[in-house]
């Protein structure tokens, strides 16, 4: 029941990664522009959208570091999380020092490691190999930032960026509107809105 149930976490959290991370990457220039100003969104974008890049990476380890510590792994879940700070301290000091602000968005991406957290779960809860179950509840969350990434970098005009929103929340809404656990939740909640 607990894997059941942290499986179900993993996946709903990788679909807001993708969905918030994405939208987030995609839309850097526009966000810094109006929030400070579109020189600084000129000079700072990427390493803004490497920073939501890596931060999304790390909110999916979320529920298996809960996980783990709920059951009682707090010795392994603390030696996991000081090897990933030590390198992401290390990579962001050295990288920092010749990239400047860019180079310390890549050294966050170091905490990467602590997604380590989601296969050491599967396995004390399985006791198998965990690598289909990782990557099958994961990959949305992974691979949706990482296209919106690779497509910010080619600094694509208004409508293409309008045309990704679009294409991203399709592929979201189709994913939960297929879900077992989340479709009777959402006809439950619509249901009600209708009645109030």
């Amino acid at each position: 029941r607990l894997l059941a149930v942290f499986r179900h976490l993993s996946r709903y959290i990788s679909l807001l990664v993708a969905l918030i991370g994405g939208l987030l990457i995609l839309w850097m220039p526009e966000i810094l522009a109006i929030w400070i100003s579109p020189d600084y969104a000129s000079h700072y974008a990427r390493p803004f959208s490497l920073l939501v890049a890596a931060y999304g990476l790390l909110s999916l380890c979320r529920p298996a570091h809960q996980a783990l510590t709920g059951m009682g792994k707090v010795r392994l879940t603390s030696l996991v999380y000081l090897l990933a700070t030590v390198a992401m301290l290390t990579a962001v000091f050295i990288l920092s020092h010749y990239l400047g602000l860019l180079g310390a968005a890549l050294g966050n991406f170091m905490m990467v490691f602590l997604l380590l957290y989601n296969f050491l779960c599967y396995r004390s809860l399985t006791g198998h190999s965990p690598w289909a179950a990782v990557l099958s509840d994961l990959k949305w969350g992974v691979s949706l930032p990482v296209l919106m990434l690779v497509i910010a970098l080619f600094e694509p005009t208004l409508w293409p960026k309008m045309l990704w929103t679009v294409i991203l929340g399709i592929i979201v809404a189709t994913i939960i509107m297929n879900d077992d656990w989340a479709r009777p939740w959402l006809f439950q909640q619509t249901k009600r809105l209708i009645q109030t």
